[in-house]
């Protein structure tokens, strides 16, 4: 599977929680579309960021995130609200994780 691309590459499963990262929160973008591929770009870099993806409905793209706290995601909040082609956000905080697993059965 390797030599066919399907394996990508091999990382650890980590416990976020105690490497302090347990604060997760799904942050909905509108970006003006002329803009869409820069503003992910841009959106991919921080080391907070999990996964940008672009998706379909009200908003063009949802990052998954993980911080250390509330201050930490308003300050990448803030940051992010300064790109002239972001139109609007929600930002959703995860209560609980019921599942959350990269892997799938082949």
């Amino acid at each position: 599977m390797s030599d066919d691309g399907v394996i990508k590459g091999y990382i650890p499963l980590l416990d976020y929680d105690k490497i302090g990262y347990g604060f997760i929160a799904l942050i909905f973008l509108q970006v003006e579309g002329n803009h869409l591929i820069d503003v992910e770009g841009q959106l991919a870099t921080p080391q907070e960021v999990v996964a940008v993806y672009d998706i379909t409905g009200e908003f063009d793209v949802i990052v998954i995130t993980r911080f250390k706290n509330i201050a930490s995601m308003n300050m990448f909040i803030k940051k992010t609200l300064k790109n002239p082609y972001i139109k609007r956000t929600v930002t959703n905080i995860v209560l609980n994780v019921v599942k959350e697993d990269p892997r799938i059965k082949i």
